[in-house]
């Protein structure tokens, strides 16, 4: 059995990047790089769920982030930090490439390893490759490229949009600086807050990404239906499928429910519902 992650590794430019300095990495809770563009990022690849801490170079633009992070950016989650980038870099990056507000810091934060960051952050790309694996059938029934729009989860929308390959924006962003009408979405994916919620907050959220569908558009939900052992009460399958209901007043088809269970949390469960809407005449 492997042990637990429990600490930080610190990747600093002289650090060598063979097959033992890479091993490091498999026990870490957390990796700080200190230069982003000597680090050999394909190392990620086969640990996409080691949260990063990285500082940006001085002046970095969003074009440089870009450059040096590569493919990373896109699995970036609430669960990572980006230190450093002026107001305007930030913006870029959050508008446009799906980076979580909740990533940026300006200074180098404690150690998180024992806060059991890393198994956070495979629970949430355990359940965009869900979310993801679910689009992507649904796009499969498509004519035109589906259109996915993602309602809370700060962290979500980047991970569903890489897992997938499919156009996936962030509620709330306009998809240009200028634009003034944004289209209706094919697929809403009500991301529920990661640890569970309330009857009243899953109501708001389902309630928030209800409004953006119509008949004949499917509604995906993804939520926390067995918390971590000590953690807060939540909603159980049954109560989020009346949350849904009621917010849908009874228009919504329950098309698939599916069970996630994220390597190393055995007692932990969320669960990603695929509902279309109904139309008038239409039946479940």
């Amino acid at each position: 059995m492997s042990m637990p992650p429990s600490e930080r590794v610190r990747w600093e430019a002289h650090h060598e990047t063979g097959e033992a300095s890479a091993r490091r990495l498999d026990g870490a809770g957390e990796l700080l790089v200190e230069d982003p563009r000597t680090f050999r990022w394909s190392l990620l690849d086969a640990r996409p769920d080691l949260p990063v801490v990285v500082r940006l170079p001085a002046g970095a633009t969003a074009a440089d982030v870009r450059r040096v992070l590569g493919p990373v950016l896109g699995r970036l989650t609430e669960h990572d930090r980006l230190v450093g980038a002026d107001d305007d870099v930030r913006r870029q990056l959050v508008e446009e490439d799906g980076v979580p507000a909740a990533a940026w810091t300006t200074e180098v934060p404690p150690d998180r390893s024992s806060a059991g960051v890393r198994g956070a952050k495979g629970r949430t790309l355990a359940c965009a490759a869900a979310v993801a694996e679910e689009l992507r059938r649904l796009d499969a029934l498509q004519q035109a490229a589906l259109q996915v729009e993602v309602v809370g989860g700060d962290g979500a929308a980047a991970p569903v949009r890489q897992a997938s390959g499919l156009t996936v924006r962030r509620h709330g962003l306009a998809t240009a600086p200028d634009a003034l009408f944004v289209p209706r979405p094919h697929v809403v994916v009500a991301w529920l807050p990661e640890g569970g919620c309330s009857a009243t907050e899953a109501t708001a959220e389902l309630g928030l990404a209800g409004g953006r569908i119509g008949p004949g558009k499917h509604l995906v939900v993804r939520a926390t239906v067995v918390p971590e052992p000590g953690g807060r009460d939540v909603l159980g399958t049954s109560e989020l499928l009346e949350a849904v209901d009621r917010v849908l007043g009874g228009a919504g088809h329950l098309a698939e429910l599916r069970s996630v269970r994220a390597p190393g949390h055995a007692c932990a469960r969320d669960v990603v519902l695929v509902l279309m809407v109904l139309g008038p005449g239409d039946s479940s």
